[in-house]
C-alpha cells in the first residue's frame, strides 16, 4: 500500500513539474514574427511582432522617430512610431534597406496599419546588402527613389555601348547601373555588392542605380 502511495505521489509531482514547465514556456515564448502584408488581417489593438524593410526614417521632437517598413515581396507598408526608451534609437543602427524587427501595439484605420513601439523593441535583423534584392528594389522603387542603398547581384553588360546592369541572383530581373567612378571590368559575371543612390532617368524614364561603390 505504501509503495502505491509513493508511486502516485511521484506521478503527481512529475505532472506538476511538467505543467509548470509548460506554463513557463508559454509565458516566455515570443509571438510569431509576421510579414508586413499580414497585418491587414489582424484586429486593432493587438500586440504584434513584425519584420520588414526600412524604406523611410525620420527623427521627431523629444527623441521619437517615425519609420516606414515595407514587405519584402508585395507592395505593403506600415508606419511605425518609435518612442524614446533606454535602448538606442533606430537611426543610430539602421540604414535604408535594412530588415528590422519591431514589437508594438497595432492600430488599424482607414488609412492603413500603424504600429506604436519604443526603441527597446526595435532590432536589426539583416543589413541591406544581405536582404535587399534587385527584385525587391525594382518592385518597390517608388519607396526607395532618391535613397542610398546597398545590395548584391550579378554584374553583367550586354555590349560596350551599354552600361552595366545588376542582375538579380535568381536571374529574373535586372537594374541599370551608372557608375560615378571607375569600376573593375573583371567583376563582370561575378556576384558583387553595389552601393549607390536609386534615381529616375527622366530622359529614358527608367530607374538607374548611381553607384559609387562596386566590389566583390
Amino acid at each position: 500500500m505504501k509503495t502505491q502511495v509513493r508511486a502516485i505521489r511521484a506521478i503527481a509531482m512529475s505532472l506538476a513539474a511538467l505543467l509548470a514547465c509548460m506554463a513557463t514556456l508559454s509565458w516566455t515564448s515570443e509571438p510569431a514574427c509576421l510579414d508586413v502584408a499580414s497585418l491587414g488581417g489582424l484586429d486593432d489593438g493587438q500586440e504584434v511582432l513584425v519584420r520588414g524593410l526600412l524604406v523611410d526614417l525620420r527623427t521627431n521632437d523629444a527623441g521619437s522617430e517615425s519609420l516606414v517598413l515595407a514587405d519584402r515581396t508585395v507592395m505593403a507598408t506600415v508606419w511605425v512610431f518609435v518612442e524614446k526608451a533606454l535602448g538606442p534609437p533606430p537611426s543610430s543602427f539602421a540604414d535604408i534597406g535594412d530588415e528590422l524587427r519591431v514589437a508594438g501595439n497595432l492600430a488599424i484605420s482607414r488609412a492603413g496599419a500603424t504600429l506604436f513601439s519604443n526603441s527597446d523593441s526595435v532590432s536589426l535583423m539583416m543589413e541591406a546588402e544581405h536582404v535587399l534584392t534587385v527584385q525587391s528594389l525594382s518592385s518597390h522603387w517608388e519607396l526607395f527613389l532618391g535613397d542610398e542603398v546597398s545590395l548584391r547581384g550579378i554584374l553583367v553588360q550586354k555590349s560596350y555601348s551599354e552600361g552595366p546592369r545588376l542582375l538579380d541572383l535568381q536571374e529574373d530581373c535586372s537594374l541599370a547601373v551608372r557608375a560615378t567612378g571607375e569600376w573593375d571590368i573583371g567583376l563582370l559575371g561575378l556576384s558583387v555588392a553595389v552601393s549607390g543612390r536609386l534615381m529616375l532617368d527622366e530622359c529614358t524614364m527608367t530607374i538607374v542605380l548611381e553607384a559609387h561603390s562596386i566590389h566583390a
